[in-house]
C-alpha cells in the first residue's frame, strides 16, 4: 500500500509529550502516528536504523511496533495518534521545511477534537488528511525544499535585520527573486515574507513576556525600525498592541 492510499478509521488521541535532553525511552505503540519535535531534537531507534525528529523532520510511527528514543534537545513533542490501515512496519521521515506549520494544525485539531463541536470528527479528519497528503508531497529531499529550508534558516538568523527581502534572501540563495517566491511558495504553502512576518511576531511575543523589555527595544530585535510599524503589524497580527500582551504576560517570568 503507497502512502497517498491510506484509509483513517479513527483518530485516537493528542499527546504533548514533555521530553528533556538526555532522556531514554522504551515505547511500545499501540497506534500509528505522527510525531513532532519543533524545538528539539530526538533520534528514534526501530528496526536497526535512526530517525530524527526535529524543526525539518516529521516521523510517522508505526502501529504494533517497539522502539527506543533519545533525546538531544529537549521540546515538548506532539503526537498525533490514529487508526489506519497502512500495513508498513517501519518509521517514515519526512523532510520539511519547518514543523511548525504541522504543529499549528496539530493544536487546532486538538482544540476542536476535545470540543463540544458535532462536526469535530470530520473536522479532525480532514486535517489529517491534508498533512498526510502534503507530506507525500514533501517527502522526498530535492532541490526546491532544499531553497525553503535553506531560506528559513537565513530567516531565523536575520530577524534583527529590517533589510531582509526576498531579494536579498534570493541573492544569497544564488537564485532569481521570482523562481525563489514560487519554490517557497509551493513548498510552505506561504509567500517568504508573510513567513518572515510570522517568525519575528512569534519572536516578538517571546521578547514582550521579558520583564523590562521595552516596546522598542523588542521592535529593534524582530527587524522593525521604530515602534509604530511594529506596533500596527503586531495588532493586525495578534489583535492586542505590544504594550497590552507585554501587560498581559508581566508575571509570565
Amino acid at each position: 500500500m503507497e502512502w497517498n492510499e491510506i484509509t483513517i478509521s479513527k483518530i485516537e488521541s493528542f499527546i504533548d509529550v514533555p521530553i528533556e535532553k538526555g532522556d531514554f525511552r522504551r515505547v511500545d505503540r499501540r497506534f500509528s502516528g505522527l510525531a513532532f519535535a519543533p524545538c528539539g531534537k530526538v533520534v528514534y531507534y526501530h528496526g536497526g536504523k535512526e530517525y530524527i525528529s526535529d524543526s525539518t523532520h516529521v516521523l510517522y510511527l508505526p502501529a504494533n511496533e517497539k522502539y527506543t528514543l533519545e533525546c538531544f534537545e529537549g521540546d515538548i513533542c506532539p503526537i498525533l495518534n490514529f487508526v489506519c490501515d497502512f500495513d508498513r512496519s517501519e518509521f517514515l521521515s519526512f523532510t520539511v521545511p519547518d514543523t511548525s506549520v504541522f504543529v499549528e494544525k496539530y493544536d487546532k485539531m486538538k482544540e476542536k477534537h476535545y470540543g463540544a463541536d458535532e462536526d469535530r470528527h470530520h473536522f479532525c479528519l480532514r486535517e489529517l488528511y491534508d498533512i498526510l497528503a502534503f507530506l507525500g508531497r514533501v517527502s522526498l529531499p530535492d532541490e526546491k525544499g532544499e531553497y525553503s529550508r535553506d531560506a528559513i534558516r537565513i530567516m531565523r538568523k536575520n530577524l534583527a535585520k529590517n533589510e531582509l527581502s526576498n531579494d536579498s534572501i534570493a541573492a544569497m540563495l544564488n537564485i532569481s527573486t521570482v523562481y525563489f517566491r514560487k519554490v517557497f511558495y509551493e513548498e510552505v504553502g506561504m509567500p517568504p515574507m508573510s513567513y518572515l512576518r510570522k517568525l519575528r511576531m512569534e519572536r516578538a511575543m517571546e521578547l514582550l513576556k521579558i520583564p523590562k523589555k521595552s516596546v522598542g527595544e523588542v521592535a529593534a530585535e524582530v527587524g522593525y525600525s521604530g515602534i509604530y510599524p511594529f506596533s500596527r503589524v503586531f495588532k493586525r497580527e495578534t489583535g492586542m498592541t505590544p504594550s497590552d500582551y507585554a501587560a498581559k504576560y508581566k508575571n509570565a517570568y
